[in-house]
């Protein structure tokens, strides 16, 4: 309930609880700046947005807590590991099969 409470707290969610895309673009470009250039930021974080927003709404069953914010926040996760800098990335099996996974989500 965490992100849910910090994306209310900085307007990120409107009152069905789904992303705002401006909202949320905002407070990455505020979080992440020095992470590749505004309009990538801006990207990514609309992209991060509708993943989350889908998701959420194909869930099944019920949540104490609202999953949207947990599921851009997990996308932003995916976003970073995938642009991370080669001479920065974790070299594990796992860390490479995820980066490939994550080729057919976000543009190269």
């Amino acid at each position: 309930c965490g992100t849910e409470c910090l994306a209310q707290e900085y307007g990120m969610i409107d009152s069905d609880g789904n992303m705002v895309i401006s909202k949320s673009m905002d407070n990455m470009i505020t979080n992440i700046a020095n992470f590749g250039d505004e309009n990538d930021i801006k990207n990514w974080s609309k992209l991060c947005t509708n993943i989350a927003n889908e998701k959420a709404s194909k869930e099944e069953g019920s949540f104490v807590c609202n999953r949207n914010p947990l599921l851009f926040v997990l996308c932003l996760y995916d976003v970073r590991n995938f642009y991370c800098p080669e001479e920065e990335q974790v070299k594990d099996d796992k860390c490479d099969e995820r980066r490939n996974k994550l080729k057919a989500v976000f543009p190269q």
